[in-house]
């Protein structure tokens, strides 16, 4: 019963982002900063995020954005791949971030875990994961709109193991999936 759901919500993603796209017709400069996170080393192979980045790959190319695709990155490589993608894009009129995998969030703050992720304990955190806040902190300040599409399953298992072995029952339970996320392009 989850398939139907999850190809509703990608035809939906990429109907979406057309539609939005489609307003920022003028701009000059339209980016895309894609990752398909599935083979990790720690937990089952994910099967959605390949065929779900390929989509939108081709639907943002054929709006006419640049694409920067990757697979199967830890998060030393998405940060360094991130880096050197905004340092190459600046002043964008139109930036695009897509992320496909695991993510967890933790006290309110998500994050987006590395193929290499385990997340045994808090500590991992930073080291394996991508806070998502300071992503889309430097999405804002690299071009003149920004967005943000995170295809993130609510049944992580890395996130639930972690979640159950270091918070409480009830806490773990509260932290299932991805906290709301707020930028400051919001009003």
């Amino acid at each position: 019963m989850l398939r139907p759901y999850i190809a509703f919500c990608t035809r939906f993603l990429v109907v979406f982002a057309a539609m939005l796209i489609s307003t920022w017709a003028h701009a000059e400069r339209r980016v895309a900063f894609l990752v398909c996170n599935s083979e990790y080393l720690y937990t089952s192979a994910l099967a959605n995020p390949v065929r779900d980045v390929a989509r939108a790959s081709e639907t943002l190319a054929g709006l006419g954005f640049e694409v920067d695709q990757h697979s199967n990155l830890t998060r030393d490589k998405i940060g360094r791949a991130l880096s050197t993608f905004l340092h190459g894009t600046a002043g964008a009129d139109v930036t695009l971030f897509y992320f496909a995998g695991h993510g967890t969030q933790v006290e309110g703050e998500n994050d987006l875990v590395g193929v290499d992720g385990q997340l045994a304990s808090e500590f991992d955190i930073e080291a394996e994961a991508l806070n998502l806040d300071r992503v889309i902190g430097m999405l804002e300040r690299n071009s003149r709109a920004a967005m943000v599409f995170i295809d993130a399953c609510r049944n992580n298992p890395l996130a639930d193991r972690f979640h159950s072995e270091n918070f409480s029952e009830t806490r773990a339970a509260m932290t299932r999936g991805l906290a709301p996320v707020t930028s400051a392009f919001q009003g």
